[in-house]
């Protein structure tokens, strides 16, 4: 369990404001690269503290913090896919759904290879966390 949770914690260090917060503003500066990758970070975040709130060794008050964390990816994850949109240029749908998997799948790796003790893979997690 600690090391769910430390994972979690590395995935949501750079997560701007609170859950409450109703917009998050993304740097004009980011890329259609840096769009993908914080996009599929925070998808990655989000379903993660989905699983840990539904964990049955919870108390009430952490599944309650997990949910918050949950909500708060997702409304992350939202914001980068603004941006997403913005950055794609000519690209086709088919195009950014191909680029999301191939960009993803390192990130998800990551993120299973932290779960199960890596700390190179969190460490990853923890600087791309910082960058999104």
């Amino acid at each position: 369990m600690k090391k769910l949770i430390a994972c979690v914690a590395a995935l949501m260090i750079g997560a701007p404001g609170y859950a409450q917060a109703s917009r998050v503003t993304i740097s004009d500066k980011a890329t259609y690269n840096d769009a993908l990758t914080c996009y599929q970070h925070y998808t990655v975040a989000r379903e993660i503290a989905r699983k840990l709130e539904q964990h049955p060794k919870l108390s009430a008050d952490q599944a309650a913090g997990f949910e918050l964390q949950a909500i708060r990816a997702r409304k992350v994850m939202a914001s980068w896919s603004l941006r997403l949109d913005a950055t794609a240029g000519p690209r086709t749908e088919a195009q950014i759904s191909a680029d999301v998997k191939r960009v993803g799948t390192p990130i998800i790796t990551d993120a299973n290879l932290a779960l199960g003790g890596d700390k190179a893979a969190a460490q990853r997690s923890a600087t791309r966390s910082a960058k999104c």
